[in-house]
């Protein structure tokens, strides 16, 4: 359910995908950290690509945050810290830890995706180039949550 809020200022969505970006980036590391050392490279290999995504979306975020005289987001949610600490305790429960972790982050990109529809139905708000870089943004995102998925399709099927 996207949620509209109209007092929001342009720098204080901007900051809210800063800071749903710093929580991906802290998602996955936890991810990595949570994956057996006998794991498939190619899901190491596509956790380290979305860190790499949405430190790309922060450097582009950042300086539109300055512009508009604000100072950007540098924490995570405090929803994001409670969701790594469930990470932490449903691997440690679990026999299928791969398929946990995945499952894990398709949950966190689903919530990063909320975060940006919010952003983007605050469109009213925004310069067109600005709103053109948050769905530009929202469609990397959307092919990164595609890949989890399908990740996690292919180990679920072993």
């Amino acid at each position: 359910m996207v949620m509209k809020y109209t007092d929001r200022t342009e720098a204080d969505v901007l900051n809210m995908l800063i800071e749903i970006n710093n929580d991906r980036i802290e998602g996955y590391k936890k991810a990595i950290e949570l994956l057996p050392v006998d794991s498939p490279i190619e899901i190491r290999s596509v956790f380290e690509d979305h860190i790499n995504q949405s430190i790309q979306f922060n450097e582009q975020l950042i300086p539109l945050v300055f512009r508009e005289g604000e100072v950007p987001e540098d924490g995570t949610r405090d929803s994001g810290k409670l969701f790594r600490v469930w990470m932490d305790i449903k691997f440690l429960v679990t026999a299928t830890p791969i398929k946990t972790v995945l499952s894990s982050c398709e949950s966190g990109e689903k919530a990063f995706s909320e975060v940006y529809e919010e952003a983007i139905s605050q469109r009213e708000i925004f310069q067109l180039k600005i709103i053109a870089l948050i769905e530009s943004q929202q469609v990397l995102q959307t092919q990164a949550l595609n890949k989890i998925i399908y990740l996690e399709e292919l180990y679920n099927k072993e």
